[in-house]
């Protein structure tokens, strides 16, 4: 049986400590993540464009919605579900 601890990690600190627990219960665990690159590919496709460069996250802007959000440049991290659809309704994205 698999179990969605993803609320739990950020309280209980992170993926080893998640998967401590589950090893403890005899459980599977499942984390939802969306990466960067996936991201990047909907804003692209939705006429979106850098605004302007961070350290580590690039503001995007959606010229159609004037919506704008930061998304970090590492193309291969992934993002908690709930970020990426938080940065997707940002940007107007569906």
């Amino acid at each position: 049986m698999a179990h969605n601890l993803t609320g739990h990690c950020i309280m209980l600190g992170g993926r080893k400590t998640l998967q401590a627990i589950a090893n403890t219960h005899n459980m599977h665990y499942t984390i939802d993540t969306t990466k960067v690159s996936e991201l990047l590919r909907k804003a692209r496709k939705a006429g979106c464009y850098i605004s302007d460069h961070g350290a580590e996250h690039d503001e995007w802007t959606n010229p159609k919605t004037g919506g704008k959000d930061r998304i970090p440049r590492h193309q291969t991290k992934e993002l908690g579900v709930g970020i990426a659809k938080s940065i997707m309704k940002n940007l107007g994205l569906k």
